[in-house]
């Protein structure tokens, strides 16, 4: 069995200086804080999102109600209306007759 073969000056790395170092720290960090960040929006978005579906349903259930006592309100108005116009065609007649 034969050695590796030597390595040449290309192949091996170059130690990194400590400005690279710090460089690379420093744009770790800023992706951390950055995916932090993103990590946080996404929560906020789910929470306003959650809010809103509810408002949604609340509104819906609200209307619901509304018209569930909208309902007898226009069906008194319009007998109300019968009645008027009824009366309304007698004092006519009345009034002619005189």
């Amino acid at each position: 069995m034969g050695s590796a073969p030597p390595t040449t000056a290309a192949e091996t790395p170059e130690p990194l200086s400590q400005d690279k170092i710090n460089e690379y720290t420093k744009i770790g960090e800023q992706g951390m804080a950055v995916s932090a960040w993103r990590s946080q929006i996404l929560k906020d978005s789910e929470r306003v999102i959650g809010k809103f579906s509810d408002l949604y349903l609340n509104i819906n259930k609200a209307n619901k109600e509304l018209q569930a006592l909208a309902g007898p309100i226009l069906e008194e108005l319009d007998h109300a209306r019968l009645q008027h116009e009824t009366f309304q065609q007698m004092f006519d007649c009345s009034v002619k007759d005189l």
